[in-house]
C-alpha cells in the first residue's frame, strides 16, 4: 500500500472516530460537520472529500460497527 493510500485509510478513520465521539456525547441532530472535521484535524472541503452528508456519515459508522 502506497503513502496515497495509507493517508486516505487514516483520514477515514480520524473521521469516524471523530464523529462517533462527538455523536456519543453531543447526539448527532447536536453535531455539526464542521465539528467533526475539527475534531479529525481536517478542513471541512477534506472531510467533504469522503463523506457528502452527515447523514452520509452516520451510515458509514453503521456499516463499520
Amino acid at each position: 500500500m502506497g503513502l496515497r493510500d495509507r493517508q486516505k485509510r487514516q483520514r477515514k478513520e480520524a473521521i469516524l472516530g471523530a464523529a462517533l465521539e462527538l455523536f456519543e456525547q453531543r447526539g448527532f441532530a447536536n453535531t455539526t460537520i464542521e465539528e467533526v472535521a475539527e475534531r479529525a484535524g481536517l478542513s471541512v472541503p477534506t472531510l467533504y472529500r469522503y463523506v457528502k452528508s452527515k447523514g452520509e456519515l452516520l451510515l458509514a459508522l453503521q456499516r463499520a460497527h
